[in-house]
């Protein structure tokens, strides 16, 4: 049994979630918005080439020859994903239109075949599924020279890769942040996927020139399903791509706070003397700010305020937000807003207005979405339960 078409299937059903996680995402983290489109594209591509390779692409004509559109733009917005992932501040330019050249170029050239006739498109099409290397085959644009549309591609994925790899070696000569554990994983997911995308094109080229016969349309969903895989593989078992790399300052600082562990934060005017221990400002003015406004504000007495809601309240982004609050405080965000929801709870047990209410009364009113999260969150913190506490005269 071919394991291959399994491959690809898989790879389908896996590259949904994934793409829809990045275009979530996106929302917190903009630059996933480019990885995401890009493997938009990589998995229609793939759909296309499986239809392709089972022969029932005949069965939807309108999709004919619309995998290369999909080629024409994988490859651009995985270059602005690289770029904007080394250099934040830079999103989307005006001079970035000129990357979508050799799809117009393409579009203009097969345009009178998309407007065809779908029984004119099944006849043609027919013939060059006979072919096992019908893909370097195009011949129904209006620019007759052979070849012309796949030495198209190839040129413009020759030229996004070496501009992918000039990107990626220049800021690793010039910058050691992405060296740092907090950025390595990020950066090791650019590289293989540059080496993914990589393989479309090189193998490609010399398939094409030399009409190598395991240059065919397997080869090319096997690579195309890879890309898919390890972007799965890499949200799996290290979501720390989702927040791309943490600016230079922050990651400094956390150095810093690193070598530095005093007693678990405790919420009081004494954190902020703590502060000027930590010679990274950044660090200390972000901290200053981030409990300044959850104290005023008591936003942590809302069951439903997420870290994302904390971003947008003090603009922070989540993906320096997530991993200083990690490092600071030694917690994940859940059990650091606890941290505030307890204190809040130990306060109103000493309010004689309170007194008749319940715990799970208690624990609403302090922010808790229900008594089990409560009571673990309450033992974790003061390392004894709330029914202990009260008994022990609201010490």
């Amino acid at each position: 049994m071919n394991p291959i078409p399994f491959f690809y299937q898989g790879s389908l059903i896996i590259g949904i979630p994934v793409i829809v996680i990045l275009f979530y995402y996106s929302r917190k983290n903009r630059n996933n918005l480019f990885l995401a489109i890009s493997l938009l594209n990589i998995w229609y591509a793939l759909l296309i080439n499986n239809l392709n390779q089972s022969l029932q692409i005949l069965e939807f004509p309108y999709l004919i020859r619309t995998g290369s559109i999909s080629v024409f733009l994988f490859f651009p917005f995985l270059y602005l994903y690289a770029r904007g992932a080394f250099y934040p501040n830079v999103f989307f330019k005006k001079a970035d239109l000129l990357w979508f050249l050799p799809l117009t170029i393409y579009l203009i050239d097969l345009g009178p075949f998309f407007l065809s006739d779908s029984n004119y498109k099944i006849a043609v099409f027919q013939e060059r599924l006979k072919d096992a290397a019908f893909a370097s085959k195009i011949g129904e644009g209006w620019i007759k020279l052979v070849g012309f549309e796949i030495l198209l591609r190839y040129l413009s994925g020759v030229l996004f890769l070496i501009f992918q790899i000039n990107i990626i070696c220049k800021y690793w000569k010039t910058h050691s942040i992405q060296k740092k554990p907090e950025n390595r994983i990020v950066f090791w997911h650019i590289l293989i996927l540059t080496v993914t995308y990589g393989l479309l094109v090189f193998p490609g080229i010399f398939g094409v020139l030399l009409h190598l016969s395991w240059y065919n349309i397997s080869f090319v969903g096997i690579n195309l399903s890879l890309s898919l895989t390890i972007t799965a593989f890499f949200l799996l078992f290290s979501p720390r791509i989702l927040y791309g790399f943490l600016p230079f300052s922050i990651v400094q600082g956390m150095d810093d706070l690193k070598n530095y562990r005093a007693e678990k934060p405790v919420i009081t005017e004494s954190t902020k003397e703590s502060k000027n221990r930590y010679e990274d400002e950044k660090i200390a003015e972000l901290i200053a700010k981030i409990e300044d406004y959850v104290n005023k504000n008591q936003v942590f007495l809302d069951q439903n305020y997420t870290i994302y809601s904390l971003s947008t309240d003090i603009g922070v982004p989540v993906y320096q937000l997530s991993p200083l609050i990690n490092n600071y405080y030694d917690e994940t965000y859940s059990t650091w807003i606890n941290q505030f929801r307890v204190r809040y709870f130990m306060e109103l047990c000493k309010d004689p207005l309170y007194k008749e209410l319940t715990l799970e009364a208690l624990a609403k009113e302090s922010g808790f979405s229900n008594r089990t999260t409560f009571i673990n969150s309450f033992k974790k913190i003061t390392g004894t339960t709330p029914s202990a506490y009260l008994k022990q005269g609201l010490k």
